[in-house]
């Protein structure tokens, strides 16, 4: 359901102003891809069987849910279309044009133009307008997959699976990238990596701290 709220919470939210122990999340509503077809992500359990993407092999795969987490969140609309996803704006949701993981309100900020979205003929890159219209604060819902594709479908949209089980094996670096333990590290003397640890995640090379996660 949807509860009143103010703009600035949204706001500080998308410019990092301000926070909540909460991990981002997909709003009540929101259809999931499952091997039996669509249900409302509120209506998911664990145990169930959903959709998984391995974005590289633009392939589903099947997973299945593992822990969910409820919240009151405020949220932002991603527009595409046949149809519309809402989201909190630090749900790290997935870039065709680079390949990763960005926080949503990088949409919103211009920063990205396109999802990676399943259509009739197969998950395609599809054009997308992100904005803070008609916002509100609304009952949202974290997934845990089972698989190492750390991926569901929202409204078709591919977007990360997050739980409080991901803070330490994913971090976003400074320019609000998604990163796993393993990636490899974008520092100057690369053939490094990233580990993470409780959020924060730490280059090899430098040593030093990229950036905190969500």
């Amino acid at each position: 359901m949807a509860h009143p709220f103010s703009s600035r919470l949204l706001l500080a939210g998308l410019l990092g102003l301000g926070g909540t122990a909460c991990n981002s999340c997909v709003a009540r509503g929101a259809r999931v891809s499952t091997p039996k077809g669509l249900r409302p992500i509120e209506s998911i359990a664990i145990g169930d069987a959903i959709h998984g993407v391995d974005v590289e092999a633009r392939a589903l795969v099947a997973t299945t849910v593992t822990a969910i987490r409820t919240a009151t969140r405020e949220t932002m609309r991603f527009a595409f279309g046949d149809g519309a996803l809402r989201l909190t704006t630090d749900h790290p949701v997935f870039c065709p044009d680079e390949g990763v993981y960005a926080p949503a309100g990088d949409w919103v900020l211009g920063r990205r133009a396109a999802l990676l979205r399943l259509t009739d003929a197969g998950l395609a890159r599809v054009p997308v307008e992100a904005d803070l219209a008609g916002a509100e604060v609304h009952d949202v819902f974290d997934l845990t997959v089972a698989s190492a594709h750390h991926s569901f479908l929202a409204e078709g949209v591919v977007v990360h699976n997050k739980s409080a089980y991901d803070a330490g094996s994913m971090c976003i670096d400074a320019d609000g990238v998604a990163h796993h333990d393993g990636d490899p590290c974008t520092c100057p003397s690369t053939p490094s990596q990233y580990i993470c640890d409780r959020g924060v995640a730490f280059c090899y090379a430098c040593r030093g701290v990229v950036d905190a996660g969500p």
